[in-house]
C-alpha cells in the first residue's frame, strides 16, 4: 500500500507542478544571486577561468554533470513526448541569449574583448541539442558574461532577456526533477506557458494597484506623456519638435482606450490555459501590445515578442494527443493558480507606473582639441549601451528629483500633482515630493569609469566592428547624436549634461539644461 502511494505520488501531475515552482525560484537564486563573480574577475580575459575558481559555481556545474552522467536517457530529449519540439523552442531561445550577449561590444571598461567566453556561449546553444542539462551550463556562463554589465556602478537589468532566462530555468528546474519524478511534458508546458503570462499579469495588476481606486490608473495614466518623454530620449528624434508635439496631443485623445486595452490583455494572461485558441489569441495580443509600447516609446520586447511567437508555434505543432492532456478543466485551474503564485516564485518585475509630464535625463557631449562639441547617443557607450538607455543616473544630480526614468512615477499623489500643475509649480512640488538621490562616492566612481572607457577606446574605437554588423536590436531604441566614435578620436573631454523637462499637453519647457560632470581626458 505505501509502495502504491509512493508511485502515485511520483506519477501525480500536480504534485510535479507544485515541485517545479520552488525548484525553479531555487535554481533563479543559484544562477543570479548567490555565486557572482567579484568586478576584479571580469579584468581577465577569460571568464570561464574566472568561474573554474568559483566554489558556488563549480559546485552547480559538478551537480549538473552528476546529473547528466548517470540520468543521461532518464532525461534526455528522446525521453519526453513531443521532445523533438521542445528540443527545437529551447535551442531557440538559447540562441537568442547567445546572441544578444555574444554579440555585445568590446568591454572598453575592463579593456577585455572576451572572444572565448562569446565562442562558448554559442557551443552551448549547440551542445544543447545533444542533452537538456546542457542548459544549466549555458545559464551558468551566460549569466556570468552578463554581470560584466553590473560593474562599476550600474544596475544592470535583466526585465527585456527575463522571459527567456525563466524559460530556461524552469526547463533546467523540471529537467532535474525528472531523475526522481516520472514528469509528463504536459507538466513543463503548464509551467512555462503559465509562468509567461504570469509576467503580464503581474504587470497589469501593478498598474491596478497604483492609484486609489482600481480604475485609477485606466483613466489617469497618460501615453501622450510617455511619447513626449521617449521623444526627448532620442526615439523618433529625426522628427521636429512641433509634428512630435502634434503626435502627442492625438495620443491623449486616445489614452483611456489604449490603457483599458493594455490592462484587458494583461489581466486575461490569467485565462493561458483556457483553451489551445485562447492562448494563441493571448500570445498574439501579447505580441502586438509590444509592437504599441514599441511605436509610442522606441521600448522593444523583442526577445518576449519572439518566445511568444515561438511558444505560439509549438502549440500549433503540437500533437492531438498531447494538447488534449494539456487543456483539461483542471489544468485550467491549476494554471490559474500558478499565476497568481507567481507573485511569490516568479518575483516577476512589476512593471506599473504612471507616466508624467515631468522628465529627466542626461546627456553626453564629447568636447576635441577644437571644442567642438559632439553629442552622443546612448549605444555609443557599448556594451553599456542598456544602462545609458535607461539612463538612471540620478546619483549625480544634487537637486530632488520628481520622476524616474521616462518621467515614470510609482505615486498617484505626485502623478496627480503633475498634471494640474504648470512649470512654474515644479520647485513647489519638489520641496513637497522630490527624492534626493546624489551619491558622491557613486559619481567619482562613474567619473572614473568615464575617464577608463574613453581612454582606451581612442587606442581603438571598433574593434569588433564585425560583431557589430550582426549584433541585434537594442531593447530601447534611439536615433538622437553620434552612435560611433568621432573621425580622428581627439577626444579630450567628456561632459555630462543634466536635462529637467515639462510638458504642459501643449508646449515641451525646458526646466533645467546643467552640466553635472566634466572628465578631461588629457
Amino acid at each position: 500500500m505505501r509502495a502504491e502511494l509512493l508511485e502515485s505520488f511520483r506519477r501525480s501531475d500536480l504534485v510535479h507542478v507544485a515541485l517545479c515552482l520552488p525548484t525553479y525560484t531555487l535554481l533563479m537564486y543559484l544562477y543570479f544571486i548567490a555565486f557572482r563573480l567579484d568586478e576584479s574577475a571580469y579584468a581577465s580575459p577569460l571568464i570561464l577561468a574566472e568561474i573554474s575558481k568559483s566554489p558556488g559555481h563549480v559546485l552547480l556545474l559538478l551537480g549538473n554533470l552528476a546529473v547528466l552522467i548517470f540520468a543521461f536517457e532518464r532525461t534526455g530529449w528522446k525521453s519526453l513526448e513531443a521532445g523533438r519540439y521542445l528540443r527545437l523552442l529551447t535551442l531557440f531561445v538559447a540562441a537568442v541569449l547567445a546572441w544578444r550577449f555574444s554579440c555585445i561590444g568590446y568591454n572598453f571598461y575592463f579593456d577585455q574583448a572576451y572572444l572565448v567566453d562569446r565562442a562558448m556561449l554559442v557551443v552551448l546553444v549547440a551542445l544543447i541539442w545533444i542533452h537538456p542539462l546542457f542548459v544549466a551550463f549555458f545559464l551558468i556562463l551566460c549569466v556570468t558574461f552578463a554581470w560584466q554589465l553590473e560593474f562599476p556602478v550600474f544596475h544592470y537589468s535583466f526585465t527585456d532577456k527575463r522571459a527567456l532566462f525563466d524559460y530556461l530555468v524552469m526547463l533546467n528546474a523540471f529537467t532535474l526533477l525528472r531523475t526522481v519524478f516520472r514528469m509528463r511534458t504536459q507538466v513543463f508546458l503548464l509551467v512555462a506557458l503559465s509562468s509567461f503570462a504570469a509576467a503580464y499579469f503581474v504587470a497589469g495588476t501593478s498598474k491596478l494597484l497604483l492609484g486609489p481606486d482600481l480604475y485609477s490608473w485606466i483613466l489617469e495614466n497618460s501615453i501622450s506623456n510617455l511619447f513626449v518623454s521617449s521623444y526627448q530620449n532620442g526615439w523618433l528624434a529625426f522628427l521636429p519638435e512641433r509634428h512630435a508635439l502634434g503626435v502627442a496631443t492625438q495620443l491623449a485623445r486616445v489614452d483611456v482606450p489604449l490603457a483599458l486595452v493594455s490592462i484587458a490583455i494583461e489581466l486575461g494572461a490569467i485565462f493561458i490555459l483556457f483553451g489551445k485558441r485562447i492562448s494563441l489569441f493571448l500570445l498574439a495580443a501579447f505580441f502586438l501590445m509590444h509592437l504599441g509600447i514599441m511605436a509610442a516609446s522606441g521600448i522593444f520586447f523583442w526577445k518576449w515578442m519572439l518566445l511568444g511567437g515561438a511558444l505560439a508555434l509549438l502549440l500549433v505543432r503540437l500533437p492531438d494527443d498531447l494538447m488534449a492532456g494539456l487543456y483539461t478543466a483542471r489544468n485550467r485551474y491549476v494554471s490559474v493558480v500558478v499565476v497568481l503564485l507567481s507573485f511569490g516564485y516568479l518575483n516577476a518585475v512589476p512593471l506599473g507606473w504612471y507616466d508624467s509630464r515631468i522628465n529627466n535625463f542626461y546627456s553626453f557631449d564629447l568636447v576635441d582639441s577644437d571644442g567642438e562639441r559632439t553629442k552622443v547617443r546612448r549605444n555609443f557607450f557599448a556594451p553599456y549601451d542598456l544602462p545609458f538607455a535607461q539612463n538612471r543616473f540620478y546619483f549625480l544630480s544634487q537637486e530632488s528629483l520628481l520622476a524616474n526614468t521616462y518621467g515614470s512615477v510609482f505615486s498617484a499623489e505626485v502623478f496627480q500633482a503633475l498634471e494640474k500643475a504648470g512649470p512654474s509649480d515644479v520647485e513647489a512640488l519638489r520641496r513637497r515630493f522630490g527624492t534626493l538621490h546624489y551619491d558622491g562616492e557613486a559619481k567619482a566612481r562613474f567619473g572614473d569609469f568615464l575617464r577608463v572607457y574613453l581612454k582606451n577606446r581612442r587606442q581603438d574605437p571598433e574593434p569588433l566592428w564585425l560583431l557589430d554588423l550582426i549584433s541585434p536590436p537594442h531593447h530601447i531604441l534611439g536615433f538622437d547624436g553620434l552612435a560611433f566614435f568621432p573621425e580622428g578620436g581627439r577626444i579630450e573631454e567628456v561632459e555630462v549634461v543634466f536635462h529637467e523637462t515639462f510638458y504642459d499637453g501643449e508646449v515641451l519647457h525646458q526646466l533645467r539644461n546643467e552640466r553635472t560632470l566634466e572628465i578631461d581626458l588629457r
